[in-house]
Formats: structure tokens, C-alpha cells, sequence
């Protein structure tokens, strides 16, 4: 699959992704046809920003020759169901933007000659205002023709193209969930303990960012497992035992997940 030009594109969600994706598109120098989006006023908005026209999803599949689809998970299959009614025939290309879910959703805008593929970047967004980050992984799940056009797509954005096979989808999730989502999880309970400490929540916060950027930095730097700090990494077995006794006694829901953490850390100290 080849263009002459930069496939025109057209979004169909005005969230913080969309939001994010199609201002980095149109810097790019990727015409935008138009946005759609259930919300009027976030359709709007965006349309604004990109000086282009708000559509109906009919209306930006016709116009466009690709469409991203920035939307909530659940609303995908209903979607592409309600759309596959009423859209002709198209070699177009739509791409859907899930961290969870395969190409395979949008299987009813397939059978009327739509390609179909995911395009997840890999990065948080925390609101609308948020810009599209520099430098991170895209996972694109497509075929080999398909998958070309978005990792230029991909790489004009300053990302970087990685393939992902449907049947590995959830896995990929998965380690996304686990290393970001989760990561504030833990960062929130180490903010429990240390209000047990006498602190306030901003303040335990704030002495607590530092560590977690400069471990960053320090994985960034060092890689797996030489990044890894702390009385485990060391052999100090007894401060871990003597943390293992004052959590049981002071927090011991969070006990049981230091405990885990310990399980989970065992095959970094044997490589």
C-alpha cells in the first residue's frame, strides 16, 4: 500500500490522545480532513485548534484516507458494526488507538474493504492539554503494507514503530499497566507509610518523586538488573526482615504487597 502524498486523516475522538495525535499530525505536515467526536464541544475545540471542519463519522469517512480511532475500548465493536451499515465499499485505512485490544474489532469495516489495524502509543496521557511525547514506542499490529504507512506515520511523529502481533495484544497491555499504571499504585502506599510517619500527603509526595525519577533515570542509564537499588540488591536481609515486622504490625495490607514485591525481585538478583 502506497500514497502519492501523506494519507489525508481524519479523527474520530477529541480526547486527550486524539487530541494529542492530531496536533502532532498536523505539525507533521499530515493534512487533516476533519474531527468527529460525540462531544461537541471537544470536536470543536480540536477543530479549532486544527483549523479544519468538524464532521459527522460518515461525512470524515468519506473524506478522509485514514481515520484514527481515539475512543473508549467498549465503543469500538459498536462502532465499527454501526458505520459498516451505512459506509460504501473503501480501500481506506482505519486504525484504532487500544492498548488492549487487536485490529480484529473493527473485522466489520474490514469485510467492507476498510485495512485495519492498532496503533498504541506507548505513554500516559493526563489530560487534553498534554503533548504528544517525543521519542516513545508505538506498538502497531498490521499488515506488512499497512504497518509501513503508519510507522512513517509513527516516525514523522517523533515516535518509534514496533510490530505487535495480534495474539501477543494483551500481553503487551499487560507491561504497560504493570510498569506505569502500577508504579503510582506503589508510589501511593509508600505515601501511606510515610503519613503513618507523621507526614502530609503533598509532603510525602514530594520527597518521594525524586526517588522514583532519578530510578528512572538510573533504568534509563543502567538497564535491568544493574538498576536495581536497595537492601535486596545489597544481601541486607535483615533490614528487609525488620521492614517485614513493622509492616505487619503497622500496615499489613501493604505487607503482603512488600512481600510480593520481594517475590517479584528475586529473578533481577540471580542475573
Amino acid at each position: 500500500m502506497a500514497f502519492s502524498a501523506r494519507p489525508t486523516v481524519g479523527m474520530l475522538g477529541a480526547g486527550k490522545v486524539g487530541t494529542a495525535l492530531a496536533l502532532a499530525l498536523k505539525q507533521a505536515g499530515y493534512p487533516i480532513a476533519g474531527v468527529s467526536s460525540r462531544s461537541p464541544t471537544s470536536a470543536q475545540m480540536l477543530a479549532q485548534q486544527l483549523e479544519c471542519s468538524v464532521l459527522t463519522p460518515a461525512a470524515l469517512f468519506t473524506q478522509a484516507q485514514l481515520i484514527f480511532l481515539t475512543i473508549p475500548d467498549d465503543q469500538l465493536a459498536p462502532l465499527a458494526q454501526e458505520l459498516a451499515a451505512t459506509l460504501p465499499q473503501s480501500t481506506g485505512i482505519v486504525a484504532h488507538c487500544s492498548g488492549a485490544l487487536t485490529s480484529s474489532v473493527l473485522q466489520p469495516l474490514q469485510l467492507r474493504g476498510w485495512q485495519v489495524a492498532s496503533c498504541h502509543p506507548l505513554a500516559p496521557f493526563a489530560s487534553r492539554t498534554t503533548p504528544l511525547p517525543q521519542a516513545i514506542t508505538w506498538a502497531i499490529e498490521a499488515e506488512p503494507a499497512l504497518y509501513a504507512v503508519l510507522a512513517e506515520l509513527v516516525q514523522a511523529v517523533g515516535g518509534i514503530p514496533r510490530p505487535m502481533q495480534a495474539e501477543h495484544k494483551v500481553l503487551y497491555h499487560s507491561a504497560a499497566v504493570l510498569s506505569a499504571n502500577y508504579a503510582i499504585t506503589l508510589a501511593a502506599r509508600a505515601v501511606d507509610l510515610l503519613q503513618l510517619c507523621g507526614w502530609s500527603g503533598p509532603e510525602a509526595l514530594q520527597a518521594l518523586v525524586p526517588l522514583l525519577r532519578d530510578n528512572v533515570e538510573n533504568l534509563a542509564r543502567l538497564g535491568l538488573p544493574q538498576a536495581l537499588t536497595g537492601p535486596l540488591a545489597r544481601g541486607d536481609y535483615g533490614t528487609v526482615e525488620r521492614h517485614l515486622q513493622a509492616l505487619d504490625a503497622n500496615a499489613p495490607e501493604i505487607a503482603r504487597l512488600y512481600r510480593a514485591c520481594i517475590e517479584a525481585t528475586q529473578p533481577l538478583l540471580r542475573t
